[in-house]
């Protein structure tokens, strides 16, 4: 799901550096922006697809998407009230607290969990050992 394509866009918002590439690629692309697909040859999901596992990761980058991704997620939902798993670096609180309390307000069931240094600290130390 390319989210920022089918978001309200706030004026003026620059979502992402790879929102940015996209463009370039459809301008480079010409008119028609390479037949409906991305850079990758990838057509759009059709519209209305609803999806039983939603998987997102380190999308809240502004204030905007705090308020914008929460309302996509609950169109791009099975009915039956997909499982939504979410990983959200805390760049700003505020923004992390409003991105929760907004996928609140849309009636997805907010569960946390906190990864702590020492963690992510043994995952890398696992990986690095597995490279070897």
């Amino acid at each position: 799901l390319d989210w920022d394509h089918v978001a309200a866009p706030d004026e003026a918002e620059v979502y992402s550096t790879e929102q940015g590439v996209k463009a370039a690629q459809r301008k480079e692309a010409g008119p028609g922006g390479g037949g409906g697909e991305d850079a990758c040859g990838v057509a759009p999901l059709p519209a209305g697809d609803r999806f039983d596992l939603l998987l997102a990761s380190d999308v809240v980058y502004s204030l905007s998407h705090a308020r914008q991704l929460p309302a996509v997620l609950e169109r791009a939902a099975a009915p039956s009230r997909a499982l939504a798993c979410l990983m959200v670096p805390v760049r700003s609180e505020a923004h992390t607290r409003r991105f929760l309390d907004e996928l609140a307000a849309v009636g997805f069931r907010v569960r946390l969990a906190r990864v702590s240094a020492r963690w992510v600290e043994a995952v890398v130390a696992v990986q690095l050992e597995r490279e070897r």
